[in-house]
């Protein structure tokens, strides 16, 4: 499964997204490494300078079983550098079993709606 925003720029695949058929509601991935993306129109890419970054996401899934998309979308940046991408599974196991929550509890994080999203 692919994470894409509207006018069609995939920002990253999800990695572990599903388990066993189920939303995991955790997932890894990483930004687009080529500078420009589309077939008909190309397009420079907005993450190409952070192609380095890895992402992790934690989600709330809906309350409903079949339905595969989220209520809720935390995304984790971990600044690029030597094998941020390589360990982003590692990172991905310390988040699903909690090692990560004091770290994050401390940070500043903002959030989003759908609206505000579209704009960045």
């Amino acid at each position: 499964m692919n994470l894409q925003v509207k006018g069609g720029q995939n920002l990253t695949g999800l990695k572990q997204w599903f388990q066993d058929g189920r939303l995991s509601g955790y997932a890894y991935g990483e930004p687009s490494d080529t500078e420009t993306y589309g077939i008909k129109t190309i397009k420079a890419n907005c993450f190409y300078p952070y192609r380095t970054d890895g992402f992790l996401f934690r989600c709330t899934p809906s309350s409903d079983p079949s339905n595969v998309i989220p209520t809720q979308i935390e995304w984790i940046v971990l600044k690029g550098g030597e094998g941020v991408k390589i360990h982003a599974v590692q990172y991905l196991t310390l988040l699903r079993n909690g090692s990560l929550d004091k770290a994050l509890a401390d940070l500043p994080l903002r959030e989003y709606d759908e609206q505000e999203f579209s704009n960045i």
